[in-house]
């Protein structure tokens, strides 16, 4: 195997083609769909795989397959809060940081940082694209992507149950889509493991070490090629209905027609009407009963902040300072906050009872 001594050309020997440094404009415009460039009309970041699979958790408008479609299209922009805007700050600010110290426990092995974007050299794989934070190279020879990231301690899960969050350090327990992430990168520079290293803020520096799984680059791959065919083709896919971001994209994409005060809907829509109706009964019902429970519960406590179960386990009564702001508040301005001016939601309303026929 050639040795290679210098960043040139450790970056030209990888089994990828070279693309702009990343978040240039020239990267920038690379992620958006353009008809008029042939070699890659449209193309997904690893970043984005959890999208393109339908497996991104998160409320964002554009983290479905539907959404990651019409962003792709130009039909709506990303919907981050200044909140999540203001993270990505601190995260893009922390990173040579959280490199510096991954470097360090990496002995004599090379870390290549600021890494341009990568592009398979696989003419089948078109449509993918990875954009490493590092490399890390031993004797001059790739041996591993890398992928930082700054997070929260409430972020981590020790027991690794929850596969939206970190495991135990030095395992492979990332979150799902920080798993495809680099499930993609690995697919584009051939690597067999994909390194992350995390800060938790002030608490940690654990390195998670994701090894290559063939089964879900094969997965990556085929979801992207489809969703990729389709952007071309202006031929979109179905809505996901129960993606907590999808309200919010079909205003963007419907908006509020000014043509049309009316339409006749179906019976089969009447239907689902009267579903939801129902549905709505029963979590309120439920919601009462929940609370009746934790009352009945606190009444055993008498005072008392901890009650021992006769099963071993405990239950903690915690006081919540009081607020002028009540949770229905909270969740009412989440639907509003986020952007300079008020966004728009959708919100149902309709018969409370059913007519008689």
């Amino acid at each position: 195997m050639t040795t290679h001594d210098t960043r040139a050309d450790i970056l030209n020997a990888l089994p990828c083609t070279l693309g702009p440094a990343p978040n240039s404009a020239e990267w920038e415009a690379l992620r958006n769909f353009d008809p008029e460039r042939p070699a890659h009309p449209v193309h997904f970041g690893a970043s984005e795989a959890a999208a393109a699979c339908g497996l991104l958790g998160y409320a964002s408008k554009t983290g479905s397959i539907r959404g990651l479609y019409e962003k792709k299209r130009g039909t709506v922009c990303d919907d981050h809060s200044e909140e999540l805007l203001q993270h990505f700050e601190v995260a893009h600010a922390m990173e040579p940081i959280i490199l510096s110290f991954y470097a360090k426990e990496c002995g004599n092995d090379q870390v290549l940082t600021e890494i341009p974007m990568l592009f398979s050299t696989d003419p089948a794989l078109w449509y993918m694209s990875a954009t490493p934070d590092a490399l890390r190279c031993r004797n001059g020879v790739l041996i591993r992507s890398v992928d930082s990231k700054a997070s929260d301690h409430l972020m981590q899960d020790a027991s690794g149950e929850d596969d939206a969050k970190y495991g135990a350090a030095g395992t492979d327990a990332v979150p799902l889509s920080i798993l495809l992430q680099a499930q993609q990168q690995m697919a584009i520079t051939g690597t067999s493991y994909c390194d992350v290293p995390v800060w938790f803020a002030f608490r940690s520096r654990p390195v998670y070490h994701v090894p290559r799984d063939e089964q879900l680059i094969k997965l990556i791959t085929e979801r992207e090629k489809e969703l990729a065919e389709r952007i071309i083709n202006a031929d979109p896919p179905e809505w996901d209905y129960e993606h907590a971001g999808t309200a919010q994209l079909l205003h963007d994409v419907y908006g509020f027609r000014k043509d049309i005060a009316e339409t006749s809907l179906t019976d089969d829509d009447e239907a689902l009407w009267w579903q939801y109706r129902s549905l709505k009964s029963q979590i309120k019902e439920l919601e009462t009963n929940c609370r009746g429970i934790s009352n009945r519960l606190l009444s055993r406590l008498e005072g008392a902040t901890i009650g021992n179960l006769p099963g071993g386990q405990t239950l903690k009564r915690s006081e919540i300072a009081e607020s002028y702001i009540t949770e229905d508040d909270v969740m009412k301005l989440a639907l509003r906050v986020g952007t300079p001016k008020r966004r728009a939601y959708v919100k149902l309303s309709g018969p409370t009872k059913r007519k008689k026929v």
